[in-house]
């Protein structure tokens, strides 16, 4: 049994680390079985498609998204609180998990068809997440036009702060892209972006 665990666990590993890197189009079952050192019959044993293998990988990926996000839903915060909270939680999974991210986007745009079981939970997250934010928003009369609008703004900000910043250290190769994302100070610059561009009575 241990050894099976350890197996497994060795084959998903090397899947998404290919599956990450190449997507479920450029993957190949041979080159997982390869990097994790077992036949190719083997792994279909254990997964019995490329296609089942990168569903995994991809629920487990969504299940850390989840994981790093939802917090936010279980607090009692205020309506600027709720921004910040899920400011703070998009950058650090940025900051994290660039390949994860990457990846979900990828395959969404790529594949949408073959997860869109799979990706489920996530849409829930932001239905959830756009409630909590609506219901807050009526509670302290702050009026949102639209608010899918205002969270998509929000995400986008985050994604191109860490763009911006790891642009710029590219010419200095030691700095790793994980390293380079203070996100303290990206979380107030975006916080204070947000909040800068609208008004309680226009917001």
């Amino acid at each position: 049994m241990i050894y099976l665990d350890y197996t497994v666990a060795r084959i998903k590993n090397l899947a998404v680390k290919v599956f990450y890197e190449k997507g479920f189009n450029g993957a190949r079952i041979h080159e997982i079985a390869n990097q994790a050192n077992v036949s190719q019959s083997l792994l279909h044993y254990y997964f019995r498609t490329k296609e089942q293998l990168y569903k995994i990988i991809v629920d487990d990926s969504i299940d850390m998204v989840i994981k790093n996000m939802s917090p936010v839903l279980k607090k009692e915060l205020s309506f600027f609180e709720l921004i910040d909270q899920f400011i703070n939680n998009i950058l650090t999974l940025f900051k994290d998990n660039r390949s994860l991210l990457s990846f979900i986007i990828n395959e969404y745009n790529q594949n949408f068809e073959k997860i869109k079981s799979e990706l489920e939970p996530l849409f829930n997250f932001f239905k959830e997440f756009e409630y909590k934010i609506r219901i807050q928003s009526q509670k302290e009369n702050i009026t949102i036009k639209d608010l899918r609008h205002f969270i998509v703004n929000i995400i986008s900000l985050c994604g191109w702060q860490v763009i911006g910043i790891n642009i710029f250290n590219m010419e200095n190769s030691n700095i790793k892209n994980s390293d380079s994302l203070d996100i303290s100070e990206a979380r107030k610059n975006i916080y204070e972006s947000v909040v800068s561009s609208y008004t309680k009575k226009d917001l």
